[in-house]
């Protein structure tokens, strides 16, 4: 008789939610890997417009002189009204298996619960 326990499967879980204004580059992908042990949800973001090489070159040219935005690079992402549920039920899924739980407003993890 072999000693090894049975381990049930769990896989990754992703959801992929695209831009209200439906461009194909406008893309988030939330991915659980619910074996991890830091209980970790990644979020991968694609946000980007190709440029033309003339406006490559002369973006290039700033960047090997030093120029930085004061601002940043920003873009952005608008959740379509359609997938609020399914954000919902992928985080209160992450929720369980974290075990987190709030008290008084503050969000704790098991570890950090005091049982009496």
């Amino acid at each position: 008789m072999s000693d090894l326990v049975p381990v049930q499967r769990v896989e990754t879980r992703t959801e992929h939610f695209q831009c209200s204004c439906s461009h194909e580059a406008h893309t988030i992908r939330f991915e659980y890997h619910p074996w991890d042990k830091d209980k970790e949800l990644y979020l991968s973001v694609f946000l980007h417009h190709w440029l033309s090489i003339p406006k490559r070159i002369w973006y290039a040219l700033k960047y090997v002189f030093g120029y930085t935005c004061p601002y940043g690079h920003w873009d952005v992402w608008c959740m379509r009204k359609e997938d609020a549920f399914r954000l919902r039920g992928l985080l209160d899924a992450y929720i369980a298996e974290c075990g987190l739980v709030v008290e008084n407003g503050v969000v704790k993890e098991p570890a950090a619960i005091l049982k009496p």
